[in-house]
């Protein structure tokens, strides 16, 4: 008789979908998980472990924040914060798929590329 209504929040008068933002703290989270093992590999380069682990984590502490956030400000603060943490992930990752002396992290990358095309999405949708 009535259809459930989807709860939506608001940036700028602008619908906050927070399905999308659920569907990107999944992906992120098992993208976090993956990203751990992927360190444990780096035995030689131990500096680029911590960094890779320290960036890939606070990416997923920031989409966590993001997914809690209710107040306008905050959300558009924590929308910056994630941009912010893509591109230091994407650094890190970087330097890893073109050193020769770290394990294949393509699979890794194209999975970053993926979570990264979904918050593009979100982000574009919001700002």
């Amino acid at each position: 008789m009535f259809k459930k209504m989807e709860t939506k929040r608001n940036i700028n008068n602008i619908a906050f979908n927070p399905s999308e933002i659920d569907m990107l703290y999944r992906k992120c989270f098992v993208f976090v998980l993956e990203l751990i093992q992927y360190c444990e590999q780096l035995k030689k380069n131990k500096t680029i472990a911590e960094q890779l682990l320290i960036v890939g984590t606070v990416l997923g502490e920031n989409v966590s924040e993001l997914k809690s956030s209710s107040n306008e400000n905050i959300q558009n603060d924590n929308l910056n914060n994630v941009y912010k943490s893509f591109q230091k992930t994407k650094y890190w990752i970087q330097l890893c798929k073109y050193s020769q002396s770290c394990p294949n992290v393509n699979d890794l990358y194209s999975k970053f590329e993926e979570l990264q095309e979904l918050f593009n999405k979100i982000n574009n949708n919001y700002n």
